[in-house]
């Protein structure tokens, strides 16, 4: 769980490093680039070095009691906030054998747009007021022990108008050995305000080396990825992207019985924003082999998805229009 586990972003991880050695950790840090290169990883990390009993040069040591809390999803004083998928908790993986899991401050109530609560959900949500109430709640307790309290705001853009002025009196008089980390993919989207209480790490695409580099701290993807070159050219230097891309290939038409196939189809989709992640990348895909050999069983699997994906925006019933749409890729001559 620390440095040495993520591929590219040699610059900004030395700036982090450097960071810790002298001690002076800023109260608010902004984790911004494009979507799935790495900067949950980096803000998990610099995190789990902030309160690892046994720092190395490359952070937290994985073997202390505090690192040991963040594998198992147990650490007191390291939390997640929100997402776009509203996830329980957040699973940073950096390697086959290495993950963190932290907690989500999921608020038990959901303030509407008229102000008024409603009943939490499990539906794409921004995050609320709710939880970052529940954020300046936690951060004001009395410190736990030695450790230091860490916020992790995912998508932090993406917030509601409301959770931000909350938060921004928080970053304003921040408690002391509490620390926000604001991890987001539209930064310019953030109020002024809130970006000028925070020190700003950008993060960039990895370059082809790099996306090597991170395939060989994955093996558990090799089996799924079978153009390695050709895979990486169309992930456009986002990890993220490059693992989903295993991901969208695992439906098998041929002579599957109907039910294995639904109870399949219902393991890929996972939720609707990563149905419709994974339908884009599909379709990136198919774009990339079009513009390589045009044909017309290409032009006709690019038209199926693109349909796809237009349903899903307009609502219509998720498993229904993806079984679909692999039953018209798997009639293709």
């Amino acid at each position: 769980m620390n440095f040495s586990l993520i591929a590219g972003h040699r610059h900004n991880i030395e700036r982090l490093k450097k960071m810790l050695k002298t001690g002076r950790i800023p109260h608010g840090i902004l984790f911004t680039g494009p979507e799935g290169i790495g900067k949950r990883l980096a803000a998990v990390s610099l995190a789990a070095a902030l309160n690892c009993g046994d720092k190395k040069e490359d952070g937290g040591c994985g073997l202390c009691g505090s690192c040991k809390k963040l594998r198992t999803g147990n650490h007191p004083t390291v939390r997640f906030v929100g997402s776009p998928k509203n996830e329980k908790e957040m699973v940073a993986k950096y390697s086959a054998d290495e993950k963190v899991k932290l907690k989500n401050i999921n608020a038990i109530k959901q303030t509407g747009a008229d102000g008024q609560s409603e009943s939490s959900s499990n539906k794409t949500v921004k995050i609320n007021i709710d939880q970052i109430r529940e954020v300046k709640k936690e951060a004001f307790l009395k410190s736990y022990k030695t450790l230091k309290k860490v916020f992790i705001i995912d998508d932090a853009a993406a917030a509601s108008r409301a959770a931000l002025n909350c938060l921004l009196k928080i970053l304003e008089e921040p408690p002391e050995n509490t620390y926000f980390f604001l991890v987001t993919s539209s930064g310019d989207l953030l109020p002024a305000t809130i970006i000028s209480r925070c020190q700003e790490y950008r993060f960039s695409p990895l370059t082809d080396s790099e996306m090597n580099d991170f395939l060989s701290l994955r093996p558990d993807l090799k089996d799924n990825i079978k153009d390695p070159a050709k895979e990486i050219k169309i992930s456009a230097g986002s990890p993220g992207k490059l693992v989903k891309y295993s991901q969208v290939g695992n439906i098998k038409i041929g002579s599957m019985k109907s039910e294995k196939f639904f109870k399949d189809i219902k393991k890929w989709m996972g939720d609707k924003p990563e149905s419709l992640s994974k339908l884009n990348i599909m379709l990136q895909i198919e774009g990339y082999e079009f513009r390589k050999t045009p044909t017309e069983k290409r032009f006709y699997r690019m038209k199926i998805i693109e349909e796809t994906i237009a349903s899903l925006n307009k609502n219509a019933n998720r498993e229904l229009a993806i079984s679909n749409m692999f039953l018209k890729l798997g009639q293709l001559k």
